[in-house]
């Protein structure tokens, strides 16, 4: 019988030590993805006070540097576009994808051999990290613009090549066609 109380507040201990790690590294990754957060918020003001227009669609923000027409994608609608992948570093960080054969070749990135359509997607069928779907909505015919997001919009706390777990990400993107569906 004492071998079995013995036992029960082993276990009993045990799950006490296991669920106050995890309420730790919940608090602990909660605090990252705020801290992510307020880096971006201040990158985005600072651009925001320098001009550029702003626009916030499901936790992404879409930076425009050149604006474009007056054609806008929405949810359903295929998009065409060239891209370059940074992991956000207060601005452009590390370029770690893209479909522009110019970047590419400089950075030993293998554009034709991975499975994606060099920027053709239908917004909102999921084929994208949901920061950069969010930030296309809106996005003009012939735009130019950063779309940058956390990383729980992102690769969240999973390493994607290059890019480290918990990784903001910016994209810079220009629109070349969207074809309504």
């Amino acid at each position: 019988m004492e071998r079995i109380k013995t036992n029960i507040i082993f276990l009993f201990s045990l799950l006490a030590v296991i669920l106050a790690a995890v309420s730790c590294s919940d608090k602990e990754a909660q605090t990252a993805l705020e801290n992510e957060v307020k880096k971006i918020d201040t990158y985005v003001s600072a651009l925001s006070n320098d001009g550029k227009s702003v626009v916030i669609s499901g936790g992404s923000s879409r930076i425009i540097q050149e604006e474009g027409g007056e054609v806008v994608t929405e949810k359903g609608d295929s998009v065409y576009f060239n891209y370059a992948g940074y992991i956000f570093s207060s601005g452009l960080g590390t370029i770690f994808d893209t479909n522009m054969e110019s970047l590419s070749s400089k950075m030993g990135i293998d554009i034709y051999n991975r499975g994606f359509n060099a920027g053709k997607v239908v917004v909102g069928k999921g084929e994208l990290l949901k920061g950069l779907e969010a930030g296309l909505l809106g996005a003009k015919k012939g735009e130019h613009s950063y779309i940058v997001f956390p990383s729980s919009l992102g690769y969240g706390d999973n390493k994607k090549g290059i890019v480290p777990p918990m990784s903001s990400l910016i994209f810079e993107i220009w629109i070349l066609n969207i074809v309504k569906n």
